[in-house]
């Protein structure tokens, strides 16, 4: 186990997330947007035809959201050499990919201060868990597991504490993609919340049946 910061010049990390609020609305649904940007060109490259799985657990105001994919995985080099870069992208010339901003990381910890990443490839899996000190000072605590996941593929894992207009945004974009692209969407949520915005959607549909 090793921990690797990755430091953003000063007030460049300020400069990004103003661009990323330029471009939505909510910092939460630029977190969701980017994570899962990337596992559907992971799929794309992987030529995966699986769905792209998608999982929130609410909490309240608090979102917990899992995106995690089959496609092409990142070795320990990868994570920590791209994927962990600010603005590092290796698909703006790729023109069959959604992806290409290279603010994924950046994109998650303007909304949450923590995030997991596990990723398999090449029989190996890697685990980074990063957190954010702020002053675009994030540290990342990289480990590999000592028996390898069975499936090459990426997983991220992180939570949003969000105000409800923030949680809407971020379930109806959700819902939006799931029209758009190839992707399984779980929502583990006590059924007996109707504060949940998609539990209003599965009640409906039950009244309906």
């Amino acid at each position: 186990m090793r921990r690797v910061n990755t430091q953003i010049k000063k007030g460049a990390d300020n400069l990004t997330i103003e661009a990323i609020s330029s471009l939505y609305n909510y910092r939460a649904v630029a977190a969701v947007r980017e994570n899962i940007s990337n596992a559907i060109d992971a799929h794309t490259e992987a030529g995966q035809t699986a769905p792209v799985d998608v999982t929130l657990i609410p909490n309240n105001n608090a979102v917990r959201i899992i995106v995690a994919d089959t496609g092409i995985g990142m070795t320990t080099h990868e994570v920590e050499n791209d994927y962990l870069s600010i603005e590092v992208s290796r698909k703006r010339t790729k023109d069959d990919l959604i992806g290409g901003h290279g603010v994924g990381v950046l994109a998650t910890f303007a909304a949450t201060g923590s995030m997991t990443v596990i990723s398999t490839k090449e029989g190996a899996t890697t685990t980074a868990h990063g957190v954010n000190h702020g002053y675009g000072d994030i540290e990342w605590t990289i480990d590999a597991l000592d028996e390898p996941l069975p499936d090459t593929g990426t997983t991220v894992d992180f939570t949003l504490d969000t105000t409800r207009p923030e949680l809407n945004a971020v379930v109806q974009y959700v819902l939006m993609l799931t029209y758009l692209h190839n992707i399984r969407l779980t929502v583990a949520a006590n059924e007996a919340d109707t504060s949940f915005p998609l539990n209003h959607l599965f009640v409906s549909m039950r009244e309906m049946e």
